[in-house]
């Protein structure tokens, strides 16, 4: 993540990819383990996520 979540528990998550390993699913893998470690941690204040 950019930085840790907001007052309301938002946060963003930002990538890029190179040319070359664009759409291998590279981008989606890492999104999702993200989302799913910030909500199997109740601790981690993040209530909402948006990946850019």
């Amino acid at each position: 993540m950019k930085e840790g979540p907001d007052e309301q528990g938002s946060a963003d998550l930002g990538y890029s990819i190179v040319p070359e390993h664009q759409g291998k699913g590279y981008a989606t893998e890492i999104a999702r383990a993200v989302q799913s470690g910030c909500w199997k941690k109740p601790d981690s204040g993040v209530s909402w996520l948006m990946a850019t």
